[in-house]
């Protein structure tokens, strides 16, 4: 009588040779990374059975969690997916310049009317006037994309920023700042959340424009403080500054808190962060 499989219960095992063989068709169904037909096998090729089974279901789990691969990369679609987390190229040409800013403006028009996850990059590409390699070149993934719009628009927010009217102490200077900007951001509030959400999940090893934010809006909001030369305390009040700020404007996105929340909120945590700030020397007013 033949043993029987411990890893089929209530199948007979299969001969040495079989089980080998067995192996070799698990190998070319991991690396074709499809179900193969099961034709012709018997009771003695349960065991095969199994393995090629649990392998072809260990991969379609995975592509599950990360996404099927794509076209022409059969048997590597894992691979490209992970390596697809790559630092984005920066454009050097005048040419280049202005591709990456039709897909920043693609982006932003599309990303206005549908969530992140619904944003296909072939359609900014499309929108954009650009080969899809030319979006992954400078865009590797939906993330890199729209913190380069939030980029874009911080950079647009200091093109904006005015002197505070004088007599205007920095904490309420701040505050009308982030409270203009929550204004403008809450007007659009489908692409605001994606640009937030792709920005609070960027690391900045892999996505420049993560720290081109951080560094564009602090020195904004010590304009609008009036300080020229920052202390180490001054740069830290800021930064929790911004944090806040965007944590109440999360809020605000989600639902959590009106307009005037949002308004009260911010101007309560600048008083309470920025009035005692330290004595570093303000920006002087330039005489009439």
């Amino acid at each position: 009588m033949r043993p029987v499989s411990s890893s089929c219960p209530g199948r007979r095992g299969t001969p040495s040779g079989r089980r080998a063989r067995g192996d070799t068709v698990g190998a070319r169904v991991a690396a074709a990374g499809r179900a193969v037909p099961l034709t012709g096998i018997g009771d003695r090729g349960h065991r095969r059975d199994c393995r090629i089974l649990f392998l072809v279901s260990t991969r379609a789990a995975a592509e599950r969690a990360l996404g099927p691969h794509p076209a022409g990369t059969r048997g590597g679609g894992i691979v490209a997916r992970i390596s697809s987390a790559r630092p984005s190229a920066e454009p050097s040409s005048p040419e280049q310049h202005d591709r990456r800013r039709r897909i920043l403006r693609a982006a932003a028009r599309i990303g206005g009317e549908k969530s992140l996850e619904r944003v296909q990059m072939h359609e900014v590409a499309k929108e954009a006037g650009v080969a899809i390699g030319t979006l992954y070149r400078y865009f590797p993934s939906k993330v890199h994309l729209f913190t380069g719009v939030m980029a874009a628009q911080v950079d647009r927010l200091r093109e904006q920023v005015h002197a505070p009217a004088p007599g205007t102490s920095p904490e309420d200077a701040v505050a009308d700042l982030l409270v203009q900007a929550s204004r403008y951001l809450m007007a659009q509030p489908v692409l605001s959340a994606s640009m937030l959400h792709a920005s609070n999940t960027a690391h900045v090893a892999t996505v420049p424009d993560t720290m081109h934010i951080d560094n564009t809006f602090r020195d904004i909001l010590l304009r609008a403080v009036g300080i020229d030369d920052p202390t180490v305390q001054d740069v830290t009040l800021v930064r929790l500054v911004m944090q806040c700020w965007y944590g109440v404007l999360q809020s605000s996105l989600n639902g959590r808190a009106s307009m005037a929340d949002v308004e009260s909120d911010i101007r309560l945590a600048c008083r309470l962060l920025l009035a005692p700030r330290s004595n570093a020397p303000r920006a002087k007013k330039r005489r009439a």
